[in-house]
């Protein structure tokens, strides 16, 4: 993890790396004898088979998805069992400090880093996957540590960068590199989930954000201006206004919405019983519980997601979480018991909240090595007298009877948007594409594109869903428009006689080929630096060693700044 504190008189910035171990009661996970840790794939580039080490398995994934595709065609908050249908101030508390790490220190999970120990905090940056081997390195310079390796492995988790440079070491390890200790594959990266929600979420809102930006007018004032790039704070606030109100108005008016296929519609329908559900539950409750089926589930609808929006980088990311996690499940001996029991400790979060601490304890214009000093200073006090120093001054967020109130007035506002809407889809009489790739909305006033809509508006002009059509299927015979037909999560809509029983015929082959095309161009992705000559065939344009700047400037500069 880096940290970047500018320095009062100049612009240069202090990046520094916090090296971090957790230490805690569970089962080790033991290395198998004769096995890998480590899916092995093998590509060929430029006449030559090469080895990927971590790699995603294209077929396997084609498959994981094709099976989904049947989950799918519910909307995430219709599969969710009856008792997620009604807001839980307990999760809502949840979720509302979930992004707390960035804007202020939580008392009660400041205990959580009492099982951690600072190996070090030293100036150095996270730019280069050089950069990262040498903190690995640093790690195996323990003895205790480097004995632990040689038997059984580490799940480091970590926020993108982080995980990034870490497949990339494991993919490029070679036997005849004497440099690189063989206990470095020992090392599993994750990429973190709590970064996971935290990008999906603010990613959510700032798209959809003339649709926040009326919610918020209608629950706290005209006058209310959501900015362009939100704080994590009140992206979560967000998301719960949206989350809050719709559960209360759902049942009501969700008949009413299912087979208009106007895209406004298609727009609140798919932000509301999907996406908006999908992030208020996936860190508080499913990382949190001990549902790792439906824990998956979620990651396979984000993966999803991820694709519609056309988010570079964490739309690979998720398949190769996905794959290494089958991989793992059979070779790996603990890695089952370890993930139904004990997911949440599974987390690159407490490194945030040991951020967050050291925020309090340094200026603006310290160097590494006062940075360094005070770290280890409040690594060794275990936050005691932070925590003494916020127990009397911070407990917002707190407060059923006003998130209630939240609630009702949101629901209220939702309400008048959806009556608009509806009102908006009777006078305009369908056909608001402005163009191949955009759409208007009418009650917003404003265009959007495809990665707004269902999975369904992703592909070629005959394959979306047809605003004329009450059936999408192209093999439909049926002339009678009184038939039963149902509205797919992707968009589509299909009389019941037509529609598969392994999801959405249209979606489904399409989706699949996707995910096999990313599969394929993420492993040639992570080993590029192995082969000499550039690929002409990776959709891949960044630099092999160097991190993408579309994912430096959320993951790193905006939110541990």
């Amino acid at each position: 993890m880096a940290s970047g504190h500018k320095e009062l008189k100049t612009s240069q910035a202090v990046h520094m790396a916090t090296t971090m171990l957790d230490i805690l009661p569970v089962e080790s996970l033991d290395l198998p004898a004769g096995e890998l840790i480590h899916r092995n794939i093998f590509i060929y580039k430029n006449g030559q088979q090469i080895l990927v080490r971590g790699g995603i398995a294209p077929h396997v994934m084609r498959k994981e998805f094709k099976l989904f595709m049947q989950d799918y065609a519910l909307s995430f908050l219709e599969s969710l069992p009856i008792q997620y249908h009604q807001l839980d101030t307990k999760h809502a508390i949840s979720s509302l400090k979930n992004m707390r790490p960035y804007t202020d220190v939580d008392v009660e999970e400041l205990h959580t880093l009492n099982t951690t120990v600072l190996v070090d905090e030293i100036e150095q940056p996270l730019k280069r996957k050089q950069d990262l081997l040498k903190l690995w390195m640093m790690l195996l310079d323990i003895p205790q540590l480097k004995t632990y390796t040689s038997k059984q492995a580490i799940l480091a988790p970590g926020d993108w960068p982080v995980w990034y440079f870490g497949k990339k070491i494991i993919a490029s390890f070679s036997d005849n590199d004497t440099s690189i200790p063989t206990e470095i594959l020992s090392f599993v990266p994750t990429v973190g989930q709590f970064h996971i929600t935290l990008n999906a979420s603010r990613d959510i809102v700032i798209s959809a954000r003339f649709f926040f930006q009326l919610l918020c007018n209608g629950v706290f004032d005209k006058r209310f201006i959501l900015a362009k790039s939100p704080k994590p704070y009140k992206v979560s606030l967000c998301i719960y206004l949206a989350f809050s109100g719709w559960i209360r108005i759902r049942r009501y008016v969700i008949s009413k919405l299912t087979m208009c296929k106007s895209v406004e519609v298609q727009f609140m329908l798919y932000l509301l019983d999907e996406l908006i559900p999908l992030v208020y539950f996936h860190y508080p409750v499913f990382v949190q519980g001990k549902d790792r089926n439906m824990l998956l589930k979620v990651l396979k609808r984000l993966e999803i997601y991820f694709i519609i929006s056309n988010r570079h980088h964490y739309n690979k990311s998720l398949l190769s979480l996905l794959s290494d996690d089958l991989y793992h499940s059979s070779h790996l001996p603990g890695y089952n018991h370890l993930t139904q029991n004990h997911q949440h400790i599974i987390t690159e979060k407490k490194v945030e909240l040991f951020h967050s601490s050291l925020r309090h304890h340094i200026q603006p214009h310290d160097d590494g090595i006062t940075i360094q000093r005070q770290a280890h200073m409040l690594h060794h006090t275990k936050h005691n007298t932070l925590i003494r120093d916020f127990l009397q001054h911070h407990n917002h967020g707190k407060d059923d009877h006003d998130l209630t109130l939240l609630a009702g007035r949101s629901a209220e506002t939702l309400l008048d948007i959806i009556n608009q809407v509806m009102q908006s889809a009777a006078e305009h009489e369908q056909h608001t594409e402005v163009n191949s790739t955009t759409y208007h909305l009418p009650t917003f006033n404003t265009d959007i594109t495809a990665k707004c809509l269902p999975l369904g508006f992703r592909w070629s002009y005959h394959h979306r869903p047809s605003e004329d059509l009450i059936c999408d299927s192209p093999n439909c015979s049926i002339s009678s428009s009184t038939n039963l037909s149902k509205r797919l999560t992707c968009g589509h809509t299909f009389h019941i006689t037509c529609l598969s029983q392994s999801g959405c015929p249209i979606c489904s082959p399409l989706l699949t080929a996707e995910v096999v095309h990313l599969s394929n161009s993420w492993n040639e992705t992570i080993i590029k630096d192995i082969y000499s000559q550039p690929s002409n065939e990776s959709t891949e344009t960044t630099d092999s060693d160097t991190l993408p700047t579309s994912c430096r400037i959320h993951d790193i500069q905006y939110y541990l700044t």
